[in-house]
């Protein structure tokens, strides 16, 4: 797990740095997943605004790259607060050659020693 989040969701970088997983929403900008408020437990319905925001998991080179970028891989339409929650039944699209191919790729949470 990378030390950041984003969305108020956290970000995860993968072992050999330079490519991460995070959840952007959906026609978000890339500062707004900056903000401190979707971090903080006091402001008004946390947990409701939250979960207001549709959006998608992604994996690019940088946090928060544009889906059309040459550096974002893939995404999967999904809200759930952490990557292992995402249902199995829910379907990854990896960008290959420019085009958008659904794909049975799975991530799988594992724990560093």
């Amino acid at each position: 797990r990378h030390a950041s989040e984003y969305y108020g969701r956290p970000v995860y970088e993968s072992e050999s740095g330079g490519q991460f997983v995070y959840w952007m929403a959906s026609k978000g900008k890339k500062e707004d997943g900056h903000d401190e408020k979707w971090t903080r437990v006091d402001w008004p319905n946390s947990s409701a605004n939250f979960y207001s925001l549709r959006g998608y998991w992604a994996i690019s080179k940088e946090v928060g790259a544009d889906t059309e970028s040459p550096d974002f891989y893939a995404y999967v339409e999904d809200d759930s607060a952490t990557p292992a929650q995402i249902p199995d039944d829910k379907r990854w699209l990896v960008k290959k050659a420019g085009s958008w191919i659904d794909s049975n790729m799975k991530l799988t949470c594992a724990e560093w020693d």
